[in-house]
C-alpha cells in the first residue's frame, strides 16, 4: 500500500488566484461549482494520473484550465482551447448533469507532486468571475528505474516577449554516452534549438558546464524572448554513434505573451445576425491595438472543423471582401460574404494571429452566429463547400461539389480561374487529366456529387477553383457556377544557392556574395549571412523578393572586405520559412574568393664547372597552379610538373622549382624567366641573367 499523506498541504486558494487574474480587469466573488471529487491520489513513477473535474451544464460557459500550485505562481498545466500539452490529454466522461474536464497526466514523475486546481474563468457584467475547485493533492512514489529517466520539471511556462526564459533537463549519467540537444516540437518537423557544441544559437545558452565530469544538467536559457518561440520543447538524448534518438524528456510548453497583451482587446459586437440566401452578409470586427503583435484572420467554426474564410495578407478569397483598405495601424478588420447559402451557416470568429513559426492563436473574438434563410430555393444552387483550402505540395487536394438533380441535364466542368483566360481542369469525359479524378461515380442515375481530387499539388496549382454546370442546349456558355474555392498551396523553399564574384580579388578588396532560394509559399522567409559561424554585425545585407508567376525567389546580397585571416573561413547564408523544421544553409568558401599573388625570387648555385642549380622560390601565394614553367630568353624551355607545396598557417603555399643550366650551345647571356601564371589577369615572374663566362667551355 503506498502511504498517502493524511492532510495533504492545500495553500489558501486567494494565494494561487491572485496571481492568475492579474492583468484581468475587475474580479467578482461570485462563485460557480467546481467539482473534484478526490482530495488526494497516490501514483508510481512512470505511470499516468487521472485527475477528475466537473461542471455542471448550467455553468458551461468560460476557460477551464488545471494549474499546478508552484512558487512563485501557479504552473498552468492544462487549457480547454484547442492548445497541446505534452503528456496531458483530456479525459471524458458521461454525464448528463455534468461537463467533464478531467485529465490524465502521463508518465509521472517525482517532479509531478503537488496540488492540482480545475479553475474556471468567465466574462460577466461587472468583470471577470472564477470558480476553484477545492484541489488534488498527487504523490508520486519513485522508483529505481526512473533514476535512469531525462527529466524535465516544467509541464509548461509563460513568458512574456523581451524576457529570458530557463528550461531545466537533467540526464542522468548513468545511461549510455552520447550527446544531448534541445528540440522545438516533436516528429520529423521539430527544429533544432541548441546542441551544447557550437555558437550558432545566439539567443540559447547552456545554465551549467556541460564538459564537466559527472555533470547531469543539460538546462538552457533562452533570452529576448520572442511571439514565434512558443511551442513544446524537448530535451533528448542520443548514444555516440547512433543517429536515432536515444531518450527524450517529457516535454515542456512555452507560452508567450506580448508586454502590453492586456491591451489586446477583439470585439465582434453582433452575437447573431440572419442573412437570406443569395444575399450578402457584413461580420463587424475591431481591434483595439494591434501593433506587431500578429496578423488577423477570420475563421468559421472551432476546434477540428475550423475553416479559413479571409485573410489580411494580400490574398484572393472568393465571395470575401474586406470592408477597410488595409492600412497601417488598422483597427478595423470586418469583412463581407456574398451570395450566402445555407451551407455558410455557422459561427464566424476574428482571430489575431502570432507572426512566425509555428502560427498560434493570441486571442479571438467571441463569434458571430450566421443563420441562413432560403433553403428550399436555395436547393437548385450549385454548392461548393469550402471557401478555402490550404494543401502541402505533393499532398492531395479535394475539392467539393453538390450540383443538384433539379437542373437542367448537361455536362459540369471544373475551371481554375474566371472570365475568359480561366483553365480547363477537369470534364468527367476523357482522360486527358492525369491528375485530377472525380471522387464519386458520375455516371451513377441521380448522382450529384462532382467533387474532385488533384494529387501531387505543386506551387502551380495555387488559384480558386470553380465547378461549372453547363446545358446541352448551349455548351458555350455556363449555366450555373460555384461559389469557388481558394486554394493555396505550402511548400518549402529550395537549398540555398551561395555565389561569389565572378573572378578572384585582393585582400583589401570589396566583393560581393549572392544567397538566392525559390519556389516557397508562404512567402515570409528569412535569410542571413553566418562567417565562420558566427553573424557578423559589419556585413551589409540587402533581400529582394522576386516572383515569377506562381514561383517565388528571394536574393539576399551582402558586401565584404576581403582580410588576410580569410583564407581559412567560409561565409554561409541560412534561411528559416514557416515550413521548415529546422534552418536550410549554403555556403562558399573563402578559398575560392581570394587571390594572394606570390613573392618570387631566383637564386643560382654552381654544381661544376659548366653547370649551374637555379632554384625559383615561390612565396606565400595563392591559388597554387601548377606547373611552374621556366622560359630561357623569352621561351618555354622547361616546366616543373610535380611540385610540393608548403602550406602555412594562414591558408598561403609557397613551392620551389628547379632547373639544371649547362655550357652546351651557350656563348651569350642567357636570361631565364621563372613565372607564376595564377589568371588570366595576375603574372608574376622572376629574372636573372647568366653570364656565359660563368661557366667552363673546356
Amino acid at each position: 500500500m503506498i502511504p498517502v499523506p493524511a492532510s495533504p498541504p492545500h495553500p489558501p486558494l486567494s494565494s494561487l488566484l491572485l496571481p492568475l487574474l492579474l492583468g484581468l480587469t475587475g474580479t467578482s466573488h461570485e462563485r460557480f461549482k467546481v467539482n473534484q471529487p478526490e482530495t488526494s491520489v497516490s501514483v508510481i513513477a512512470g505511470d499516468e494520473v487521472i485527475l477528475s473535474c466537473s461542471i455542471p451544464h448550467q455553468s458551461q460557459k468560460g476557460i477551464v484550465s488545471w494549474f499546478k500550485d508552484a512558487k512563485p505562481e501557479p504552473q498552468l498545466i492544462y487549457s480547454f482551447n484547442g492548445s497541446q500539452f505534452p503528456r496531458v490529454t483530456q479525459v471524458k466522461k458521461n454525464n448528463a448533469h455534468l461537463i467533464d474536464y478531467s485529465i490524465r497526466i502521463s508518465n509521472v514523475s517525482p517532479m509531478d507532486a503537488g496540488t492540482y486546481y480545475c479553475v474556471q474563468v468567465r466574462k460577466g457584467n461587472h468583470g471577470m468571475k472564477f470558480g476553484s475547485g477545492p484541489g488534488t493533492y498527487v504523490s508520486v512514489e519513485g522508483r529505481k528505474e526512473e533514476v535512469s529517466q531525462v527529466q524535465q520539471n516544467e509541464i509548461s511556462q509563460t513568458v512574456s516577449t523581451g524576457e529570458t526564459i530557463t528550461l531545466s533537463c537533467t540526464v542522468p549519467d548513468t545511461g549510455h554516452s552520447g550527446p544531448v540537444a534541445w528540440f522545438k516540437g516533436s516528429g520529423p518537423n521539430r527544429k533544432l534549438i541548441f546542441n551544447f557544441k557550437d555558437d550558432r544559437f545566439p539567443r540559447v545558452k547552456a545554465t551549467a558546464d556541460t564538459s564537466k565530469p559527472g555533470n547531469t544538467d543539460f538546462s538552457i536559457r533562452i533570452s529576448d524572448v520572442l511571439l514565434s518561440d512558443a511551442g513544446t520543447y524537448y530535451c533528448v538524448k542520443f548514444k555516440n554513434g547512433k543517429p536515432n534518438e536515444y531518450q527524450s524528456g517529457q516535454g515542456s510548453q512555452v507560452f508567450v505573451t506580448g508586454n502590453s497583451f492586456e491591451e489586446l482587446k477583439v470585439e465582434q459586437p453582433e452575437s447573431s445576425v440572419s442573412v437570406d440566401a443569395g444575399d450578402e452578409v457584413t461580420l463587424p470586427c475591431t481591434m483595439s491595438s494591434l501593433s506587431s503583435k500578429g496578423t488577423v484572420s477570420w475563421f468559421k467554426e472551432e476546434g477540428p472543423k475550423r475553416q479559413l474564410i479571409y485573410s489580411f495578407n494580400g490574398n484572393h478569397f472568393p465571395r470575401v471582401t474586406q470592408l477597410q483598405k488595409t492600412v497601417p495601424n488598422q483597427i478595423d478588420y470586418s469583412i463581407r460574404i456574398s451570395d450566402m447559402s445555407p451551407k455558410d451557416a455557422g459561427t464566424y470568429f476574428c482571430v489575431v494571429v502570432q507572426r512566425g513559426n509555428p502560427a498560434m492563436e493570441l486571442m479571438s473574438g467571441p463569434g458571430t452566429h450566421v443563420s441562413v434563410k432560403g433553403a428550399r430555393e436555395q436547393t437548385s444552387n450549385i454548392q461548393q463547400n469550402e471557401i478555402s483550402r490550404t494543401v502541402e505540395m505533393g499532398k492531395k487536394i479535394t475539392l467539393s461539389c453538390t450540383v443538384p438533380d433539379t437542373l437542367p441535364s448537361g455536362p459540369v466542368a471544373w475551371f481554375k480561374g474566371s472570365g475568359p483566360n480561366r483553365k480547363l481542369i477537369f470534364n468527367f469525359k476523357d482522360h486527358r487529366f492525369p491528375r485530377v479524378k472525380a471522387t464519386a461515380d458520375t455516371s451513377k442515375p441521380g448522382n450529384t456529387d462532382f467533387s474532385i481530387r488533384i494529387s501531387d499539388a505543386s506551387l502551380a496549382d495555387a488559384g480558386v477553383y470553380y465547378c461549372v454546370k453547363f446545358v446541352k442546349e448551349n455548351l458555350n456558355k455556363d449555366y450555373q457556377s460555384g461559389q469557388g474555392t481558394q486554394v493555396s498551396i505550402v511548400a518549402p523553399p529550395s537549398l540555398p544557392m551561395v555565389l561569389g564574384p565572378l573572378e578572384r580579388a585582393l585582400i583589401k578588396q570589396a566583393v560581393n556574395f549572392s544567397c538566392m532560394s525559390c519556389s516557397f509559399l508562404p512567402q515570409n522567409i528569412t535569410l542571413r549571412w553566418i562567417k565562420n559561424g558566427k553573424e557578423p554585425s559589419t556585413l551589409r545585407t540587402q533581400v529582394i523578393k522576386l516572383k515569377y508567376g506562381s514561383d517565388d525567389k528571394a536574393l539576399s546580397t551582402t558586401e565584404m572586405v576581403l582580410d588576410p585571416k580569410d583564407f581559412n573561413s567560409h561565409i554561409a547564408c541560412n534561411m528559416d520559412h514557416p515550413r521548415l523544421p529546422h534552418s536550410l544553409h549554403g555556403k562558399t568558401e573563402m578559398t575560392d574568393t581570394v587571390l594572394a599573388p606570390p613573392t618570387v625570387f631566383i637564386f643560382q648555385h654552381p654544381i661544376s664547372n659548366d653547370k649551374i642549380n637555379v632554384t625559383c622560390n615561390v612565396r606565400k601565394f595563392y591559388p597554387q597552379n601548377a606547373p611552374l614553367p621556366w622560359l630561357k630568353n623569352g621561351n618555354t624551355s622547361h616546366i616543373d610538373e610535380v611540385l610540393i607545396p608548403t602550406r602555412h598557417r594562414d591558408g598561403l603555399v609557397s613551392v620551389q622549382g628547379f632547373i639544371l643550366v649547362t655550357n652546351a650551345n651557350h656563348t651569350e647571356e642567357i636570361l631565364l624567366t621563372c613565372q607564376v601564371d595564377q589568371d588570366e589577369r595576375y603574372k608574376s615572374t622572376a629574372k636573372a641573367f647568366l653570364l656565359s663566362p660563368h661557366l667552363d667551355k673546356s
